[in-house]
């Protein structure tokens, strides 16, 4: 009975490991998409090179055009109040990071399309109520409150170490801002600025250039994550603290070449990254594992190889793979859905 136990367990577990994750399906092709919501009410796609379209409830409307070979971009949160759209005009025609894109801003559903600005990097804070345009050429970031402009405000960056440098950047409230920078050593760091006092604060600083930060927010916890941009220079790590009194403790530590990409959902005491999973194999594999933000449970989540990138997608955790996304958290069949309730 115990050996038949035994095979019994071994073959779940074998089970398990073969196990893969639900391709994500739609109605529109998946290269077309710019953003999706989780119950599948709401599509945001491009048609061709020139347009950005709106479908939900069985109608498109086109919400914005531009010049043939233009790309679109669509940010969104979970607030589902407003949409940022971040427009390439030279997409297929000019390949520069540093190049600055139009910035445009919508309601969630709606079809005003309003500009906000130039810039190369853009994201939703604060209920949607707040946006943040980053541009490189200035290395400036920019924040802009939708509501009223006189409450907007700026932050100069001190890099000048890597040109292609992008923060990362929280809104902690109205008067508090986090945000990573890169020092005249080409040294990382995590920032919080305070509007009022208009003063700067180091919370952690790595201390080698070949270092990199990655950061997210978890509730009231900030994670910090240390991870290396050198394969010789194995070291990970990831610690965390409140929010409101930065006393950052450990919660992992590892001599691997974890890629890192954090990610924390509002609602699981989880840290979700791109773990490497080589050990001593030369060929370099990774993938996704989850930390216990309580426990520091460390658990695999993926099990390809191949995966170097999370995506958050209105809730969804999406696993890109081989030129096909996978849906780790979320409803995978999204081809069904389309209508509104009540209509």
């Amino acid at each position: 009975m115990a050996l038949f136990n035994l095979i019994i367990l071994f073959l779940n577990v074998s089970v398990f490991a073969q196990q893969k994750l639900p391709e994500l399906m739609t109605k529109q092709a998946l290269q077309n998409i710019r953003l999706i919501t989780k119950d599948g009410k709401f599509t945001y796609y491009q048609r061709g090179s020139k347009s950005l379209l709106l479908s939900s409830n069985y109608s498109v409307k086109e919400i914005l055009t531009s010049d043939q070979g233009s790309h679109f971009d669509v940010i969104s949160t979970l607030s589902r109040k407003r949409i940022l759209v971040i427009l390439d005009k030279n997409f297929h025609k000019k390949h520069s990071i540093t190049q600055p894109r139009e910035i445009y801003w919508a309601p969630f559903g709606g079809e005003k399309m309003t500009k906000l600005g130039m810039g190369n990097a853009a994201n939703l804070h604060l209920n949607d109520e707040w946006a943040s345009v980053y541009s490189i050429i200035d290395r400036t970031i920019k924040f802009i409150n939708l509501s009223n402009s006189d409450l907007d405000f700026s932050i100069k960056l001190s890099n000048r170490f890597n040109p292609f440098f992008i923060p990362q950047i929280e809104m902690i409230n109205e008067d508090r801002v986090l945000y990573t920078d890169i020092n005249k050593d080409g040294l990382y760091g995590l920032l919080s600025y305070n509007r009022t006092t208009k003063r700067n604060k180091l919370i952690y600083k790595v201390d080698e250039p070949y270092f990199k930060i990655d950061f997210c927010l978890n509730k009231n916890d900030l994670i910090i994550g240390h991870f290396s941009y050198d394969s010789s220079q194995k070291y990970s790590q990831i610690l965390h603290s409140d929010i409101s009194k930065v006393d950052l403790k450990e919660l992992y530590l590892s001599t691997s070449n974890d890629i890192g990409n954090l990610f924390c959902p509002q609602d699981e005491n989880l840290v979700y990254f791109v773990k490497d999973t080589s050990g001593k194999r030369k060929r370099f594999t990774s993938d996704i594992f989850s930390l216990d933000i309580k426990s520091k449970e460390l658990k695999q989540q993926t099990k390809m190889n191949t995966v170097s990138q999370i995506i958050n997608m209105d809730g969804m955790i999406l696993v890109p793979s081989k030129g096909k996304y996978y849906v780790l958290r979320g409803n995978s069949k999204l081809n069904t859905l389309d209508q509104l309730k009540g209509n």
